[in-house]
């Protein structure tokens, strides 16, 4: 986490430098929504027996994982023009639905879904680059950049480390891509309302990801054969301009 942190405020640095003689200066905050939604499919081999055959025949399981991850709560910013500076807070929820479906020579023999639910909280700490257009009271902006999401409360509970998972709430900790463009809108020379839509993506795999990759593999024959992760923020807010 401190070295995410430490790009992060060595990008704004460098962002700073570079477009020093333009800035304008501005600071505000609002209400934001963050989700994540992550599919991953996995299957591993095991015995099993299954009546009437006397003795344990080789068994394929496959599984379909979903993740639903929503976030609600607020944000603050600092922009200087082209580079914003963000941090925002979170109460949320997960979902997770497990589908397990079972098959022998290419039949399916058993299949069963296993839901898991969890409440959680959390921070963002995020960096974006923004190059500005004005038009009017208006004033449009792209943004691509990093955020580093750290989570204080929510983990999976004893249901899922029946199945040898166990986790804690920074199992969760993840690095994301974002992309997306914004708009402020002047209500003043110095007062404005901005709002923000960005689309994201997991830059590399959490704790989370790593001791289920482990699990899995750790089976005769177990992998993750696909998986996607996609998010979406969306801020609105007030802001003032101080220089």
């Amino acid at each position: 986490m401190k070295k995410c942190l430490m790009l992060l405020f060595c990008l704004l640095l460098l962002g700073s430098a570079a477009f020093a003689a333009e800035f304008t200066m501005s600071f505000g905050g609002g209400f934001e929504f963050f989700g994540d939604w992550t599919t991953a499919t996995t299957q591993f081999d095991a015995d099993i027996t299954m009546p009437p055959i006397p003795f344990p025949v080789t068994a394929t399981t496959k599984s379909d994982q979903t993740i639903t991850d929503l976030n609600y709560g607020g944000y603050l910013f600092f922009d200087a023009t082209y580079v914003q500076l963000n941090v925002s807070f979170y109460g949320g929820s997960t979902s997770l639905e497990s589908e397990n479906n079972t098959y022998v020579s290419g039949n399916k023999v058993d299949s069963n879904t296993t839901p898991f639910d969890k409440t959680t909280s959390s921070m963002s700490i995020g960096l974006l680059g923004k190059y500005p257009f004005e038009l009017n009271k208006f004033t449009l902006f792209p943004m691509i950049g990093v955020s580093y999401q750290i989570f204080f409360s929510g983990a999976y509970g004893d249901d899922y480390a029946k199945n040898s998972i166990e986790t804690k709430a920074s199992d969760f900790n993840s690095l994301w891509f974002n992309v997306g463009g914004g708009v402020n809108y002047a209500l003043t020379e110095k007062i404005f309302i901005n709002f923000e839509a960005l689309y994201g993506f997991k830059l590399m795999p959490t704790e989370y990801d790593k001791n289920s990759d482990d699990f899995i593999e750790g089976k005769d024959n177990g992998k993750r054969t696909s998986g996607w992760v996609n998010t979406f923020t969306a801020r609105l807010g007030v802001g003032y301009r101080f220089k």
